[in-house]
């Protein structure tokens, strides 16, 4: 008995990276797969009338408008990248470490550390599939709330009031992300 769990600790301890990285290939292809499900339901185009109609001096407001919008979307933009490569880092570190990480799964049985490492590796996996969902969601209202009372009836500001909310919420839930996944993984 003791020799079939050190065959069965030398395999997957030698194994461990390479299956690690097929986990990781799996959550890729499975991000992918999501998105190829995800159809953008909703495009909304402004009239190029709404901007004609505007005086000279009213172009120039739209345009310093804006800038306050396009430079806190380029933040919003950073921090999402920031989350995203986060995590393609994270799958890269853990499937480097997977070795150490599955050092002790078969002395522990179902609650060792080393199924705990595997949930891990499938939650990160799964991750960027949650992500996805995310981003997808939130689109999703934001081009509601645009179609609904946004800049198409004149409402601005309160619009981008909306859309803040919504990118920002967007960001904090794509932080979450990890959790969620884990959640799910159980």
């Amino acid at each position: 008995k003791m020799l079939m769990k050190l065959v069965f600790s030398v395999i997957i301890i030698s194994n461990a990276s390479t299956w690690a990285i097929k986990i990781m290939n799996f959550g890729t292809d499975f991000a992918l797969a999501v998105v190829g499900e995800f159809k953008a339901e909703t495009v909304v185009k402004i009239d190029d009338l709404f901007v004609d109609n505007l005086g000279m001096m009213d172009q120039i407001g739209m345009v310093l408008t804006l800038i306050f919008p396009f430079i806190v979307s380029f933040l919003i933009k950073i921090a999402i990248y920031f989350i995203c490569y986060g995590r393609t880092i994270e799958m890269g570190v853990r499937s480097a470490f997977a070795p150490i990480g599955c050092a002790d799964l078969t002395t522990g049985g179902a609650n060792s550390n080393g199924i705990r490492y595997l949930k891990s590796l499938f939650a990160v996996a799964l991750q960027g599939a949650v992500m996805v969902g995310i981003i997808f969601i939130s689109s999703n209202v934001i081009s509601s709330e645009l179609s609904s009372n946004g800049i198409l009836k004149g409402a601005f500001f309160p619009f981008l009031v909306q859309y803040f909310g919504v990118v920002s919420a967007m960001v904090g839930m794509l932080g979450a992300s990890k959790s969620i996944a884990k959640e799910i993984i159980g």
